[in-house]
């Protein structure tokens, strides 16, 4: 570990906050985040003065769009959406395997991912296993049970 008086790295950092320089600007000359400049210096005992508060500050780059304002109340509430009822499949879905279904080791590829129990029932391990569509993992009529009531059925 290098003494306290002969680490450069200390030294400069000291040097650029008795200037008063902010701990950004520090950051920019050392090639270190304006974090890593303000924990260093906490770790070390490294007073950072910053800017007075008499200071003005910078006029702002005429070249550079001006700053987004911040608008007040951007999300008005508004009535809450009513969202249909889900509308009862007209036929029933078709389970693989004669109703059976199928279980979780013999399911392939498009095929229907849908369990075959309640959610008040233990698990049996059986899936419908009827043909799904390209893209998702249940069928026709599981996705209408999936998604009723939503934009995306």
């Amino acid at each position: 570990m290098l003494d306290k008086t002969t680490d450069p790295k200390r030294e400069a950092i000291e040097r650029l906050a008795a200037a008063r320089k902010s701990s950004s600007e520090i950051g920019r000359e050392m090639g270190m985040t304006r974090n890593a400049v303000i924990g260093y210096c906490k770790r070390r005992g490294i007073q950072l003065l910053g800017r007075p508060a008499n200071m003005p500050k910078p006029k702002p780059d005429p070249s550079r769009p001006p700053p987004l304002r911040r608008i007040k109340n951007l999300f008005i509430p508004a009535k809450p959406a009513r969202i249909p009822a889900a509308k009862a499949s007209p036929t029933p879905p078709q389970v693989a395997n004669d109703g059976a279904g199928v279980e979780i080791w013999d399911l392939k590829g498009g095929q229907c991912r849908w369990p075959l129990w309640g959610d008040n029932e233990p698990a049996t391990g059986f899936f419908c296993g009827a043909e799904s569509e390209t893209g998702h993992s249940w069928c026709p009529a599981h996705k209408r049970v999936v998604y009723a009531g939503s934009a995306l059925s």
